[in-house]
């Protein structure tokens, strides 16, 4: 008896280190959730901006003489990317890629805007594992989908950009993080 005694001290503190360390473990998992929901709003707010106000013939306008797509075709070509990884980790994005073919601008867009409420929660519910990028060769994890259809967007939001300016149609400049430079700073700063 008296050995448990004098061993209840130590055996506190083993118990306050793993206390502690679980609750570290929280913290770290918490803070790969919030840049990745950052990271997920960030990109969404800045797409719905530069489709703010925009009529179904805008959604749709090309530049002549051009190889180029519609806005609208860029946005279905973001959504068959986000699905297919999506649907390759194993998570059912709320369209199918079938499905996608058939969506008319105003379906595309609310699709782009669910989706958004889709990864965040699929973000909210995951595992530390599933927090850290790990590229496809590994078993890509969902943080690495996240990036990786993040940079895809970005590439495709610079398009978009492009076409709205090119028909002299820019995006509300008054709004506030809506340049390019504020969503790419703000991407930067969340890290992977």
């Amino acid at each position: 008896m008296l050995r448990i005694r004098l061993m209840e001290p130590l055996i506190s503190e083993l118990l306050n280190e793993l206390q502690f360390e679980y609750e570290r473990k929280i913290m770290k998992q918490q803070a790969k959730q919030e840049r990745l929901l950052k990271a997920i709003d960030t990109l969404r707010d800045y797409g719905q901006r530069l489709t703010d106000g925009l009529s179904d013939e805008m959604l749709n306008w090309t530049p002549k003489e051009t190889k180029g797509k519609p806005i609208l075709e860029i946005f279905r070509h973001i959504l068959e990317g986000e699905i297919y990884w999506l649907d390759s980790i194993g998570h059912k994005a709320p369209k199918t890629l079938e499905q996608l073919a058939s969506l008319n601008a105003s379906e595309l867009l609310e699709l782009y805007l669910l989706l958004q409420s889709f990864l965040k929660n699929l973000v909210k519910e995951s595992k530390d594992a599933d927090l850290i990028p790990k590229d496809p060769k590994d078993g890509a994890t969902l943080a690495w989908v996240i990036w990786h259809t993040s940079f895809h967007t970005i590439h495709h939001l610079a398009q978009v950009g492009y076409l709205r300016y090119a028909n002299d149609n820019p995006p509300d400049s008054d709004a506030v993080n809506t340049s390019w430079d504020n969503t790419m700073d703000s991407l930067i700063s969340f890290g992977m």
